[in-house]
């Protein structure tokens, strides 16, 4: 299974409750520092993500998507961590392809 898909796969089973939090930020700890993040840098990504992803959504995933674009704090530490940064881009590359298979072969962009 590849990163994108090992880090779509925690996001699916994420919960704001403890248990289920405390169970997500383990796993994408694992899954960062088996992409080759220090483990001390992937713990407190995956704590900020647990932390930003536990706002009420509709859509862990889009939800993802803005947290990767425009959160300061993960934007920071991704800065220093440019395993965690490549195994984010893989995720959304990932979640981006499961999209346009979802939306069918006549995808549609608007244009402003």
């Amino acid at each position: 299974m590849s990163i994108g898909q090992q880090i779509y796969f925690a996001i699916e089973l994420f919960a704001p409750g403890v248990p289920h939090r405390e169970r997500f930020c383990a796993q994408l700890a694992r899954i960062l520092t088996g992409n080759g993040s220090p483990p001390l840098a992937a713990k407190q990504i995956a704590s900020v993500l647990a932390d930003a992803l536990s706002a009420p959504s509709a859509d862990s995933h889009l939800a993802m998507a803005h947290l990767l674009t425009f959160h300061p704090p993960l934007s920071s530490l991704l800065e220093k961590d440019p395993a965690a940064a490549g195994a984010m881009h893989q995720y959304m590359a990932y979640f981006l392809e499961l999209m346009a298979v979802e939306t069918g072969s006549e995808a549609r962009f608007a244009v402003n």
